[in-house]
Parts: C-alpha cells; sequence; structure tokens
C-alpha cells in the first residue's frame, strides 16, 4: 500500500471513531515527523520522493505523523505509541548468519547490529574517504 493511501486510512479510522458513540479511547501507533526534525535540528539528512511524490528523510515516518496531528485537530480520547520497530521486527533484523570456516568446518554466529555511520570512520572495503574528525 502507498503511503498517501495508509494515511487517508488512518484519517477514516480517526473520522469513525470521532463519529463513533461507543468508541471511548483510541490507541495510535504512530512515529515522529522526521521532515520536521530534520528542519527544525538541521539534521542534514537527504530527501527522497515517495510514491506520491512528497519529499522527505523519512516518508513513512511523515505519513503517520500527519495522521496522528489530524487525530489531534478532533474531540476524540487517544494515546499515541511511538515506537519505530516492534520486537518482532527487530529480532527478525537481528537474526544471526550462521558462517562456516572452510578450513575447519566450524560455524559461527554473526550478529550484525547497524551502528550508523560516525564522520572519520571508513566502512570496511568503502573507497570513500571521510573527512576526520577532530
Amino acid at each position: 500500500m502507498d503511503l498517501e493511501t495508509e494515511e487517508q486510512h488512518a484519517k477514516n479510522v480517526i473520522d469513525a471513531c470521532e463519529a463513533s458513540n461507543t468508541v471511548k479511547h483510541l490507541v495510535f501507533s504512530t512515529l515522529e515527523s522526521v521532515e520536521e526534525m530534520n528542519r527544525e535540528l538541521d539534521l542534514g539528512l537527504d530527501d527522497i520522493e515517495d510514491s506520491s511524490g512528497k519529499k522527505s528523510a523519512l516518508p513513512q515516518f511523515d505519513s503517520k505523523a500527519r495522521a496522528a496531528a489530524y487525530a489531534r485537530t478532533k474531540k476524540l480520547s487517544c494515546t499515541y505509541v511511538l515506537m519505530p520497530v516492534y520486537s518482532e521486527s527487530f529480532f527478525e533484523l537481528m537474526a544471526p548468519e550462521v558462517r562456516v570456516d572452510e578450513e575447519t568446518g566450524e560455524k559461527t554466529h554473526v550478529i550484525h547490529i547497524p551502528m550508523g555511520k560516525k564522520k572519520g570512520v571508513r566502512e570496511e572495503g568503502s573507497d570513500e574517504e571521510e573527512e576526520e574528525t577532530r
């Protein structure tokens, strides 16, 4: 599903909850607006274009943030859960890679942990040169 459709679905749910006489409280899973953080904190993140042509550093975050902002304009009791990675996804991302030493046949389990990239640190096998940090 494209992000524009997902955002519209969220707004439809919010409108339905507001119009309902039986929904007393909505728990809404959302994310922070990276577009706003990038602008306000000058993070220097490059924009990418989503399927509808909107540009943002992380469009999937921003579409959820816009839906949450829409919910805040309604007369609706709502709890906002901000969790960019659910534990189920986290463990899938952190699944160990099994490496077998060709000489000994010994198995090693390797877990890759995304750490980001620091200035002045070159990734192994990278040809690009980074400016040294002082």
